[in-house]
């Protein structure tokens, strides 16, 4: 599934209308779709997921796969929540006038956020569950840190998270 579709005849990305877009910047351009990138994650995450959840029980383990996604803006409203942007978050640099702060402490929430990752983290370091259940099983949470709190449990099958 995609968010490419035609209304009318006319080809949309998501809501734009790609004529309009056409006619305005010229072609050929590149027309990506956030909800479609999005999506198509999610279904790479949750069969990753749940492939290694079997992998595990099949080499004798537990199966146990847990999945966190991290919401927090922390690298500004330029790029939002980048790739290891939460690493100054666990370690605590994200007050460190340097590396730390602009990748993860360029947002007001990171005080809230910050001391939830590093606990977590800590806790299932030390063998402990974090606050959602492992991944398969009947389970389909994700821990999301950021976004509307500094966390809060979701599902992330693919096709009930809403984009």
């Amino acid at each position: 599934m995609h968010h490419f579709a035609y209304r009318n005849g006319v080809l949309h990305a998501e809501a734009v209308n790609l004529a309009a877009v056409a006619e305005k910047v010229g072609t050929p351009f590149y027309c990506y779709s956030t909800a479609t990138i999005e999506r198509h994650y999610r279904v790479f995450a949750e069969a990753f997921a749940r492939a290694r959840a079997g992998e595990l029980k099949d080499q004798g383990g537990a199966g146990r796969v847990f999945v966190y996604r991290f919401d927090h803006p922390g690298a500004g409203p330029e790029l939002g929540a980048t790739h290891t942007s939460e690493v100054p978050l666990v370690f605590g640099t994200w007050r460190d006038n340097g590396p730390g702060e602009r990748l993860g402490g360029q947002d007001d929430r990171a005080r809230d956020v910050a001391p939830k990752v590093a606990g977590t983290w800590g806790r299932f370091l030390h063998g402990e569950a974090p606050e959602w259940a492992p991944f398969g099983a009947g389970s389909d949470e994700v821990g999301v840190f950021g976004g509307g709190a500094p966390l809060h449990v979701a599902r992330l099958t693919a096709n009930s998270i809403p984009i």
